[in-house]
């Protein structure tokens, strides 16, 4: 067993053995600093892979403290970006822009682990978002756009494009929706299909929100033709359902909810299962069980039965 063994098994992905060796390293008590800090660090992306996040932000902190004393940058670094992963999971936007900042302080020291800059700058940006940052949000998305477009990473460069776009659009700003979407026609035709179906998705967006509805359907519609995922698919339903609603059709609305609602399900994507339920049920207050049994009679002809994805009960308090 050595240091170097463990940081193959991470490589790997083997994190149930390279905890299990990373613990028999640490009690022959024979690691000086320099290894106990890669260990521990080791132990912390364990946990952290495995899943337990406060667990890995613990130890991670411990092989922090032994990796300042050193002052290598190139240790430090892998060590910050866990610290600051485990804190997004738990949502400790605040502590984790702490670790992204402190990557960046060490940057000009960095050799090999400025790979990771890209990285940390979106991360950084979520963090920001996630503080209601916006402005400080956007800029840092837009400095890791740049960083991976420098590095040949199209796929994430333009999750950094769209996540800027998410954000004018909630704000209303469509001026600057339609200059970054005018940017992403540019490199779309060498993309990748997935790329190019969320940046149809974001032109659905753009024009639901900019009040054409039926236009909105058809870009939505082309991404039912050739979404590669169960999440671009619920979504794609959802703008339609948006689309519907625009254009006051209530059945359509309706039928398109709860296919997102079974898309979102399928596709464990529980934030759009909630905004489908909440559409379903709104509709079903607003217009009783006539909607409710036009639409069953549509999906039964298709062999959906839709209680196998509607509370029974649910559905009874909103009709009463």
């Amino acid at each position: 067993m050595s240091v170097r063994h463990l940081v193959r098994l991470l490589e790997t992905g083997e994190y149930q053995v390279c905890l299990k060796e990373a613990l028999a390293l640490l009690d022959t008590g024979t690691a000086d600093d320099s290894e106990q800090a890669r260990i521990y660090g080791a132990i912390c992306r364990c946990r952290l892979e495995l899943g337990n996040s406060r667990e890995a932000e613990m130890i991670g902190l411990h092989a922090l403290s032994l990796a300042e004393a050193l002052a290598d940058a190139d240790l430090l670094a892998p060590i910050l970006v866990d610290i600051g992963t485990a804190r997004m999971r738990l949502r400790r936007f605040g502590p984790a822009l702490e670790a992204w900042e402190q990557y960046e302080r060490l940057l000009p020291q960095m050799t090999g682990a400025r790979c990771r800059e890209g990285f940390v700058s979106r991360q950084k940006a979520e963090a920001l978002q996630g503080l209601g940052q916006i402005d400080q949000a956007l800029a840092a998305y837009a400095a890791a756009g740049r960083w991976f477009d420098r590095f040949g990473d199209a796929a994430s460069a333009r999750a950094c494009q769209r996540a800027m776009i998410a954000i004018h659009l909630e704000r209303g700003d469509l001026k600057r929706v339609r200059r970054l979407l005018a940017e992403g026609d540019r490199v779309m035709p060498g993309a990748e299909a997935a790329i190019r179906t969320d940046h149809l998705l974001d032109w659905a967006c753009y024009l639901l929100a900019s009040g054409r509805p039926a236009l909105a359907a058809a870009r939505a519609f082309a991404v039912l033709d050739q979404a590669a995922s169960l999440d671009q698919q619920g979504r794609a339903q959802m703008i339609l359902c948006q689309a519907a609603l625009q254009q006051e059709k209530p059945v359509e609305a309706f039928a398109f909810a709860l296919a997102a609602r079974v898309s979102a399900i399928e596709g464990s994507h529980y934030s759009l299962e909630f905004d489908a339920a909440e559409v379903i049920f709104r509709l079903l207050r607003l217009h009783g069980s006539e909607l409710l049994d036009e639409v069953a009679a549509d999906f039964e002809r298709q062999g959906v039965n839709i209680y196998d994805y509607l509370s029974e009960l649910a559905v009874r308090r909103c009709l009463t």
